[in-house]
């Protein structure tokens, strides 16, 4: 069963990452990263407005990360209602949290994250892609800070 969401063109995914602090590698708590440059233009200005200080990186990230369609499909097979979930998981919870939350997806797949929806930094009240990445220490390569 697990073969059915390999996704080999996602193996290898270009994205971004937005940190109050700087990074000179990931560690293996969860991370959330934006396939979108704009949009990590504009985490950037929120975060920077906020703490003072931000970090963009440019990563990548290798391993087997389900699409949100994916993902759709396998919290219906193990009885997690998909939309609970995703807003459960961008209401900025704990490590122990988004442990908790992704157990059984984990279990069920072996993936290493996901394609969710998440808040766009540009207006709160619309939705924009990101990707959610169990172990960034196992799974994301720092290509490269950028000074925004």
């Amino acid at each position: 069963m697990r073969a059915k969401f390999i996704n080999e063109s996602l193996s290898k995914i270009t994205a971004f990452h937005v940190s109050i602090y700087p990074i000179k590698k990931f560690n293996p708590t969860p991370a959330w990263f934006t396939p979108s440059r704009e949009l990590a233009h504009y985490y950037y200005k929120n975060i920077k407005d906020e703490h003072s200080e931000a970090y963009v990186y440019k990563v990548e990230i290798k391993g087997d990360i389900l699409t949100f369609n994916e993902l759709e499909e396998i919290c219906s097979k193990i009885e997690i209602d998909v939309y609970d979930l995703v807003a459960d998981l961008t209401a900025n919870p704990s490590v122990k949290e988004i442990e908790y939350l992704t157990k059984n997806i984990k279990i069920y797949c072996n993936c290493d994250g996901f394609y969710m929806n998440d808040y766009d930094p540009r207006d709160n009240y619309k939705d924009v892609e990101s990707i959610l990445v169990f172990d960034p220490e196992k799974n994301v390569t720092i290509i490269k800070y950028i000074n925004d």
